[in-house]
């Protein structure tokens, strides 16, 4: 369950970069410095901006890998009285 949760995280790593760096050519790069430092600014815009085609396919990765850690630490029953939450293993 462990594994399948750390392939989860890279996925999100990984699509939340993709964004990042579409943010870098098209907003630039205050707005790229800016999404590296606060992730969920390239989230949000990459929400809504979904229709357009180059952040469609990111984003839809970024949400399937945010979706398969939820239902993965869920299933799992894992609890923050527990070594460490599924969910929080998935950032460190």
């Amino acid at each position: 369950m462990n594994m399948l949760l750390s392939v989860a995280g890279v996925i999100i790593w990984v699509a939340g970069l993709w964004v990042v760096m579409i943010m870098f050519k098209r907003k630039g790069v205050l707005h790229g410095i800016l999404g590296l430092l606060f992730i969920i600014y390239p989230f949000l815009w990459g929400l809504k901006n979904f229709g357009d085609k180059e952040v469609k396919k990111p984003m839809t990765l970024w949400l399937v890998g945010i979706a398969v850690s939820i239902v993965l630490a869920i299933v799992g029953g894992s609890s923050p009285a527990e070594e460490g939450s599924a969910l929080l293993q998935l950032f460190m």
